[in-house]
């Protein structure tokens, strides 16, 4: 036998040598490393997500505030535009020649239970000429099967247009001859649509027919306004009559002047009904009046710095006893300012977080966060949150402004 066979023999007989692996316990310490390197993946996941959870709900909270508060705030502003003037609020009383309303006030608050946010509604024009009332020359007489005709001192038919709201309001007129009118408080007035505008040597022709919308805002049958004293137009245009409430954790406005049925709401907010939403989470809404000194002697010109902040109720404000759920004429010229109070929520709860019940300086106990610092002299509106199923673990934020009505300032009520 050669080398080379002999050498092919010896590599045969050779024994395999076999690969070690892990063992048994090798294998249980991988596990167990593995375990708990996941095990601190996972805490690590869950407070980052914890954390994402509470700054981007602070932050949707933040942001629906702001919306809300942007929106409310702005028309409150204009409120009272095109029917507030140096004489005084257009209508003392409205009437649609059957029954008498209250007065159109440029922010009328209906105030709530403490379980449940106020409703603000706020009126105001939308016509360029809307500041300007338009003397009327010719008396409107009962409407006609065509339509009444007034004759108004206007310099060309730019100022009325077809299809605007229009206010008929007359000055109050004194008793007697010797008495002194009372400043700012007209008679009755009455809402009308205008069809159509006619151009005159030295005025303007509007005829006019009923509000289409609302029997109850028609032009009445068998109501005139005379010359003696003079009788005002106020054009107001489209008619701005927006009504803020919250609804299903939801803001949302709506006409009540042209939408008859109440505002409803579903389970998606983009189909409430009769009422459209502007920012979701907003579980509360709150506002007072801020109302100047009553005049002295009645009638006079009242002051323009609010003395006190009232709620919307007939009786419990302690600072003035008026009832300012219904207020009246001369009241309405009395309110300068609105302090409202928003608050809105996280989308999610949070299962760490416990939102704590906090009392007013006064001494009112809330059923969750307080919305200003107040006194006994002028407290703050009450607010429970305790019907929303576990309403501690959300987040709140509590957003506050003093809106100043400044066209009933600057007419110098």
């Amino acid at each position: 036998m050669d080398k080379r066979a002999e050498s092919l023999n010896t590599r045969v007989l050779q024994p395999v040598r076999r690969t070690s692996g892990f063992s048994l316990v090798e294998l249980l310490v991988g596990v167990v490393v593995a375990l708990i390197t996941l095990l601190m993946m996972v805490q690590s996941v869950s407070v980052f997500e914890g954390q994402k959870r509470v700054s981007t709900g602070s932050a949707d909270a933040q942001e629906n505030g702001d919306i809300a508060m942007y929106l409310i705030g702005s028309d409150i502003r204009q409120g009272g535009y095109g029917f507030v003037t140096s004489n005084g609020l257009a209508c003392a009383l409205y009437s649609n020649g059957v029954v008498s309303n209250a007065p159109i006030a440029p922010v009328r608050i209906v105030a709530a239970t403490a379980a449940a946010s106020d409703t603000i509604t706020v009126t105001y024009s939308d016509s360029a000429a809307g500041a300007i009332p338009v003397g009327l020359l010719l008396p409107a007489p009962l409407p006609a099967p065509g339509g009444a005709v007034i004759k108004a001192q206007a310099p060309s038919t730019a100022a009325v247009n077809t299809g605007d709201i229009v206010l008929l309001s007359t000055p109050q007129v004194p008793p007697s001859p010797t008495a002194i009118p009372v400043a700012g408080l007209p008679t009755t007035c009455t809402m009308a649509q205008v069809s159509a505008v006619s151009q005159a040597i030295d005025s303007i022709g509007i005829t006019i027919g009923a509000y289409p919308a609302n029997q109850t805002l028609s032009y009445p049958p068998g109501v005139t306004y005379d010359i003696s004293p003079q009788s005002y137009l106020y054009d107001m245009g489209s008619l701005i009559n927006k009504q803020y409430q919250v609804m299903c954790h939801t803001l949302v406005v709506s006409n009540p002047i042209t939408t008859a049925a109440a505002p409803g709401c579903t389970a998606n907010p983009l189909t409430f009904n009769n009422a459209t939403s502007v920012s979701d989470n907003i579980v509360m809404l709150k506002a007072q009046y801020g109302v100047a000194a009553a005049p002295v002697p009645a009638g006079n010109v009242g002051g323009q710095t609010v003395v006190c902040w009232v709620n919307a109720t007939a009786t419990g404000n302690p600072c003035d006893t008026a009832d300012w759920s219904t207020p009246s004429a001369t009241n309405i010229q009395r309110i300068k300012a609105i302090r409202l109070a928003i608050v809105s929520r996280s989308y999610e709860p949070d299962r760490a977080h416990a939102e704590p019940n906090c009392t007013n300086i006064s001494g009112t106990q809330n059923i969750g966060p307080c919305l200003w610092p107040d006194s006994v002299a002028n407290p703050a509106p009450r607010i429970d949150l305790s019907g929303t199923p576990n309403w501690q673990n959300y987040r709140y934020r509590v957003f506050t402004a003093i809106i100043p009505l400044r066209n009933v300032i600057w007419a110098n009520l």
